[in-house]
């Protein structure tokens, strides 16, 4: 019986010993977990932190992005509407220049027919009221002869007027060409 109290006192012993070194190693081994615990939180943590930071300079990125495309936008609206002005300039120098092409021409044919007319004048010797009247055949060849003279200088005074107005149009017309090429 000795013997069986030994051992039973030995099997509570080892028992008392057996718990004390299983909580120790419990606690040592929950003491570690619960730090592994606590490092994974710190490292979930400082990732999410990074994570935050990494969004917020998205998120300024972002914005940077979208204010660039903002203000190209308007540059690009601004770059279409002198793109229109020019074109639309283009077309008025073009408009111009033809449209003093034509003046020209006509300054050119009413500048002729002046210098032909006085050519002619010159050449033949201007009839005056008196050579008309000694020169004619009668009344109704001195009106003929008279009409004739009153519609030739009416007619030299159109032309005269038709050249300065001409003149007039083409000197305005190439002050507007120069200030239109000054434009584009």
């Amino acid at each position: 019986m000795l013997l069986s109290r030994h051992l039973k006192r030995l099997t509570a012993a080892s028992a008392s010993v057996a718990v004390l070194l299983g909580g120790v190693l419990i606690a040592t081994s929950s003491a570690d977990l619960q730090s592994q615990i606590n490092a994974n939180r710190a490292t979930a943590a400082s990732l999410q932190a990074q994570i935050d930071s990494a969004s917020a300079q998205i998120g300024r990125t972002a914005g940077g992005v979208a204010a660039a495309q903002q203000r190209l936008d308007g540059i690009n609206a601004q770059l279409d509407q002198h793109i229109a002005a020019l074109r639309s300039i283009d077309e008025q120098l073009l408009s111009a220049g033809q449209r003093l092409d034509t003046l020209e021409r006509k300054l050119h044919l009413a500048s002729n027919y002046l210098a032909a007319n006085l050519r002619a004048q010159y050449e033949s010797g201007a009839p005056n009221l008196i050579d008309v009247i000694l020169n004619a055949h009668g009344f109704a060849n001195l009106l003929e002869r008279v009409n004739f003279i009153r519609d030739a200088q009416h007619s030299d005074a159109q032309i005269i007027s038709v050249t300065r107005t001409v003149r007039a149009r083409v000197q305005g017309q190439a002050l507007h060409l120069g200030q239109l090429e000054r434009q584009g």
